[in-house]
């Protein structure tokens, strides 16, 4: 082949794959996988070991995991579901299926994150205020652990968020609504305020002052002055 002809098989070559390439639609291009993890139930009750769940986009099975313990599947740091799409499809639903049972969560497609999504399949139809009937708790090995003895194991009632250790708190139940006591105000209480002690100044009783006999002067006056008259005749007579 002359220059000329490798030239222009050259450039039918790019022009091929630039033809090729510009057919694939913006819509087309692969995203980063979105994961998820988290507790499954059938039920009510933990789903066992080779459960199998599938995540499926616009009817599309974009992803399934196995479970390899009871209840859970994936983790944050270990494996998890993850569900891959396309650039076109963000935003869009992805509904699970375990065994092949729709779930009764769902999700939108946003490439790149990571979802706690607990999952909830319900294969019967329970009455509303049914209580499932408690197996009182013994034999049978490797049955889930109901501390309360209400009918659901003490890992669904972690995952429904009720408390395994009280029977009256489980799935479902009416819990009533509080009743609100009237609050009582104290009544005011009156200060009294004490009374001041006044203090009275005790005034000096004055001491009596003894009579004297009216005319006690007087007498001893003249008393002394006839003494004097009878001293001095006296001398005189002499």
């Amino acid at each position: 082949m002359t220059q000329k002809e490798w030239l222009i098989a050259i450039l039918a070559v790019y022009m091929l794959l630039f033809t090729s390439f510009t057919a694939i639609s913006a819509d087309e291009l692969p995203t980063i996988p979105i994961e998820f993890y988290g507790y499954v139930t059938i039920n009510g009750e933990p789903a066992p070991v080779g459960t199998e769940i599938v995540a499926k986009l616009n009817c599309e099975d974009s992803g399934r995991i196995m479970l390899i313990e009871a209840s859970k599947y994936g983790s944050q740091f270990n494996d998890k579901l993850q569900v891959n799409g396309t650039s076109g499809e963000i935003g869009a639903d992805i509904t699970f299926w375990v065994n092949n049972i729709k779930a009764q969560q769902a999700n939108k497609y946003e490439p790149g994150g990571l979802e706690l999504l607990n999952l909830t399949v319900i294969t019967t139809e329970p009455t509303s205020s049914s209580k499932p009937i408690s197996s009182g708790g013994g034999g049978g090995g490797g049955a889930p652990k109901d501390s309360d003895s209400d009918g659901y194991s003490d890992i669904v009632e972690l995952i429904r968020g009720t408390d395994p250790g009280d029977p009256n708190d489980y799935p479902g139940a009416v819990t009533p609504a509080p009743t609100l006591l009237p609050t009582v105000e104290p009544a005011p209480m009156s200060t009294v305020k004490p009374t001041p002690i006044i203090s009275e100044e005790q005034t000096p009783t004055p001491e009596a002052t003894p009579n004297q006999i009216p005319g006690f002067d007087a007498l001893f006056t003249i008393a002394g002055l006839f003494a004097m008259a009878y001293l001095s005749l006296k001398r005189k007579s002499k």
